[in-house]
């Protein structure tokens, strides 16, 4: 064990594999580069392209909606028998109030089938 320590020179095999990861590693380090000078050109454009609708949207006046309204409505008819249906003489129930116990069944509040 003490030989291995004492002899510093690197297998031949480790310089190899070393020059190989720093190629890759230069290679990635390139392309990340390259996609990230992309990304900032593409921000670039549209930047520029909002900046030209901004300047667009000043240049186009704006019409208010009693220039843009008909002068005169046209009226529509409705037949006479579409009246409103008459409500029943029963008052709403409100929310707490007299309900009875054999108004609801107590099935539709508790499954007490399989449950998954």
């Amino acid at each position: 064990m003490a030989e291995l320590f004492q002899n510093n020179k690197p297998a031949p095999g480790d310089y190899f594999q070393q020059k190989q990861m720093e190629v890759l590693i230069d290679i990635s380090t390139k392309k990340v580069l390259q996609e990230i000078a992309s990304l900032k050109g593409m921000v670039g454009q549209l930047s520029q392209e909002l900046s030209e609708l901004r300047s667009r949207r000043q240049d186009v006046p704006v019409e208010t909606q009693h220039q843009s309204a008909p002068a005169a409505p046209t009226p529509i008819h409705q037949p006479a028998a579409a009246a409103p249906a008459p409500r029943s003489s029963e008052q709403p129930r409100p929310r707490f109030g007299d309900v009875k116990p054999e108004d609801v069944a107590i099935d539709k509040f508790f499954y007490f089938g399989n449950k998954r």
